[in-house]
């Protein structure tokens, strides 16, 4: 999709009195291997595409559900919908780095089914990455996350392309209910 330029630069490209832009917009693009946003759990980026519309709610109350695992925190309400939330960090396996109350905040997904939270620490980074950043040979994930990574990449830290919604709608199905 062409990126769009306001007006005023449209109508000095069209009359070709500003050489400068016209340099500028005709200069080769880069081509990103990824683009999208980025949120740490852990030590690790993982990479939300583009295409997945979403949302960071500071406050909203949750309404815990009995006989759940401890990483499954309840059911929330945004607008008139339904929202499961999830620890990702705690599901993933991982302690809290520190043991400090965690101030968190609450990421919403919208993927195609449904939109699902998950509690993040630090707000997520737009982040866009090259050909070049990718990483050759792949490191080995995290256990439950690694049938469902894509691609990896390097930028000041390892970053995972993973599938979210398969990886939600595997480990939903099997585990969110405990067995008594």
């Amino acid at each position: 999709m062409p990126e769009l330029i306001p007006p005023s630069d449209a109508l000095a490209l069209q009359q070709g009195s500003n050489p400068h832009l016209i340099a500028a917009l005709s200069e080769e693009k880069t081509e990103w291997a990824f683009e999208g946003h980025g949120f740490f759990i852990h030590n690790f980026g993982l990479l939300i595409p583009n295409h997945l519309h979403c949302e960071i709610i500071e406050q909203l109350s949750l309404c815990a559900m009995p006989h759940t695992q401890s990483w499954f925190h309840g059911m929330a309400n945004l607008r008139g919908g339904i929202v499961p939330v999830f620890d990702l960090q705690q599901m993933l396996g991982f302690q809290p780095i520190s043991n400090q109350t965690r101030k968190q905040k609450l990421l919403v997904i919208h993927t195609e089914d449904e939109p699902l939270g998950i509690l993040i620490d630090k707000l997520p980074t737009r982040i866009r990455l090259t050909p070049q950043q990718r990483l050759t040979p792949t490191p080995s994930p995290p256990g439950k996350l690694a049938s469902f990574c894509v691609d990896f990449f390097k930028r000041e830290c390892v970053w995972i392309s993973w599938d979210i919604e398969q990886f939600f709608e595997s480990s939903t199905q099997r585990n969110v209910v405990q067995i008594m």
